[in-house]
């Protein structure tokens, strides 16, 4: 195991135990968390921990590693998140279902070993269809 890969698995604890302070302490100080999907941008850790906390107000979840992948100075964490929603988000307000979806995180370090950025990469379509906002797939397969 790279020391970078360590790095993640330690803040990857962090997170699933939602202690924002923690988590966002393994970034820089201008460090930044972009999730895709969303167009969500942190930037800042003192923004990474109010965002993890906002998520967590949202979804209730945890990450469990698929793999992680180093490369040079970058860690790719591919991830299942399973969770259920607990609270209102973008017009959507709890319901209290069980989502589960795949994504993956790219972290990029900087020279002083914290977190320079972070882009997370999820399947929000999936958690959508489990939220009952889009419809199952079978709805989508042509006939």
């Amino acid at each position: 195991m790279s020391d970078l890969t360590g790095i993640v698995e330690r803040c990857l604890v962090a997170y699933n135990r939602h202690d924002a302070a923690g988590f966002a302490s393994f970034f820089a100080e201008d460090g930044v968390l972009q999730v895709i999907a969303t167009g969500e941008v942190n930037d800042g850790r003192e923004q990474i921990r109010v965002g993890a906390d906002e998520r967590w107000r949202v979804l209730d979840y945890r990450l469990e590693t698929r793999g992680l992948y180093p490369s040079g100075a970058d860690v790719w964490l591919e991830w299942t998140l399973m969770g259920t929603h607990i609270g209102d988000a973008m017009g959507i307000p709890a319901t209290h279902r069980r989502v589960e979806c795949l994504g993956c995180s790219h972290f990029t370090f900087a020279s002083d070993g914290l977190i320079a950025r972070d882009l997370v990469y999820v399947d929000f379509a999936a958690i959508l269809r489990h939220l009952g906002v889009l419809p199952g797939l079978e709805a989508a397969t042509p006939t």
